[in-house]
């Protein structure tokens, strides 16, 4: 291990070695690190020999590439169309009819779990809600990789078919109308300014805007942020679990 100075920045350079390989699909390999000789608790995750991230022995690898064919059958089995989106170790595939369906996230690189969240059309974007306990859309990769990529296609369609629920909470958010008390809230737990921008303006209106107004409105601001999918995810959870407070899931079951 070394340390420089590059650009009045410490850069710190840290030489490993290489147990095993056990994986060459795709270009992909995992390459388990010794560091002096020693094991450690990481492996490098490699592909055509540019490293891509350095994750935990225990992280299961599931390809995107893996994914996408498992999806895009989905897809064409339920007559949705799909729509990919991915950088160098992620993929979000978009599937849907009407406006409606859901989103599929993966990554190689241990930025994203596998996860299937629910998507809806809004204004000039999409808002994606993540449906409250059904945890069996989200899988960290430290299981079987066979078993979670055999489960997918169950997952999808598990998901899928909670579209009509999500369909019915935004409905009662049109029932609820946006107080100052929430404009405060949505200011406190951390949304950009850019995205609440006009919002407290809306609530002087002499006709209040409604809750799912006010959801769409910033969902659809979330959907065209010039920031990455994972930032997104988080703004969007955000913005349900506030408005899940004010509208339970409960409340349309």
């Amino acid at each position: 291990m070394k340390m420089e100075k590059m650009d009045n920045m410490e850069k710190l350079i840290v030489e490993f070695e290489v147990e095993k390989e056990v994986w060459n699909k795709y270009g992909i390999q995992e390459k388990y690190l010794l560091h002096n000789k020693k094991r450690i608790p990481y492996k490098a995750i490699v592909r055509d020999d540019n490293l891509l991230a350095i994750v935990s022995r225990k992280y299961k690898l599931i390809p995107n590439e893996d994914v996408i064919k498992i999806v895009a059958k989905w897809c064409d089995d339920h007559d949705l169309l799909y729509k990919i989106f991915s950088t160098d170790t992620r993929v979000h595939i978009l599937c849907s009819k009407d406006g409606k369906g859901i989103i599929v996230h993966n990554s190689i690189d241990a930025t994203f779990a596998l996860r299937v969240d629910l998507l809806h059309k809004v204004k000039d974007g999409y808002a994606i809600f993540r449906m409250p306990n059904l945890q069996t859309v989200y899988r960290r990769h430290t299981k079987n990789i066979l078993e979670i990529v055999a489960a997918l296609p169950r997952m999808l369609t598990e998901i899928y078919s909670r579209t009509k629920e999500y369909e019915s909470w935004l409905k009662k958010l049109e029932t609820k109308m946006l107080t100052d008390d929430f404009v405060q809230s949505l200011r406190d737990e951390g949304l950009p300014k850019k995205l609440l921008k006009g919002i407290v303006l809306m609530n002087l209106y002499r006709t209040r805007p409604t809750l799912r107004d006010v959801y769409e409105i910033i969902s659809a601001r979330i959907w065209n942020a010039d920031v990455d999918m994972r930032t997104k995810c988080q703004y969007f959870k955000i913005l349900n679990d506030l408005m899940l407070i004010e509208v339970e899931w409960s409340d349309i079951t």
